[in-house]
């Protein structure tokens, strides 16, 4: 991977950002100060929030599903298909996991990095992870934190997450969104949403984020211990409302690396 940074005359706070990039894309094995973190997660939190929650994006750009954490699947994208600002990019979220992973920190890290030296060419997304209130303390991500540097770093990247958009269209057609239900019908729903916010405490927006689709099902259902599962329904309904053509959700992990349902 070749990585260029195109400016001119750097800040001292512009060449620590790239220092920092520069050593993620270099091997990984960084070794990150609580400092560092303080700082990108007080430089990107204006930088979500100045974005509304419901994006409008222009091609060409690529999609990407869920990271859970995998550092060398990140650097393996960006690998293959460009880094930023060669390559526009749009994260659906999950960015994290619940399982004890080494290197959760550095995808994080490197993402918000990038948004701040890229702001237009990388999109974020929130994800069912990006909550604090839907987690342990004592697990995955938490643990990772904690052991590493403190429970308040923890608590500030949940701050910087709950700044994230939540959801997408691009190029006027498709709509992208971490998981969808049929709660959310409306996409004022999601423009309405007042951020930075707990996404625990916005009501059908919480089914969205913990909503599954099933193929068997007409429209949606609660099953289990009231799981909300959506079928091609509910999708096709919400589609023709909003007069999009495509949904693009990332809620489940399939062998060919994405998997057409319901017509769309």
């Amino acid at each position: 991977l070749i990585f260029r940074f195109f400016t001119t005359t750097p800040s001292r706070r512009e060449s620590e950002m790239d220092a920092i990039i520069a050593s993620l894309f270099g091997s990984g094995n960084v070794k990150l100060q609580s400092g560092d973190i303080e700082t990108i997660c007080d430089q990107i939190k204006p930088i979500l929030l100045s974005e509304p929650t419901l994006l409008h994006l222009d091609g060409p750009l690529k999609v990407c599903g869920d990271l859970r954490g995998q550092l060398q699947d990140l650097l393996r994208i960006f690998s293959t298909l460009s880094a930023p600002p060669a390559t526009k990019y749009l994260f659906l979220g999950n960015y994290s996991t619940t399982d004890p992973l080494p290197h959760q920190i550095e995808v994080i890290v490197l993402l918000f990095a990038l948004k701040i030296k890229y702001p237009n060419h990388i999109f974020l997304l929130r994800g069912a992870y990006e909550s604090s209130s839907r987690f342990r303390v004592d697990s995955g991500f938490s643990l990772e934190c904690q052991e590493r540097f403190s429970k308040s770093i923890w608590e500030e990247f949940h701050r910087c997450f709950d700044c994230l958009p939540l959801a997408a269209i691009v190029q006027k057609k498709i709509f992208c969104i971490n998981v969808w239900s049929p709660l959310v019908h409306n996409l004022d729903t999601i423009r309405s949403l007042d951020r930075p916010c707990d996404i625990s405490g916005q009501g059908g927006l919480l089914g969205s984020l913990t909503a599954f689709f099933e193929e068997g099902i007409s429209y949606c259902e609660f099953v289990g211990r009231g799981n909300l599962v959506y079928g091609p329904g509910g999708v096709t309904e919400f589609l023709d409302r909003h007069e999009l053509q495509m949904m693009c959700c990332s809620d489940m992990v399939v062998r060919e690396g994405f998997l057409v349902s319901a017509h769309h």
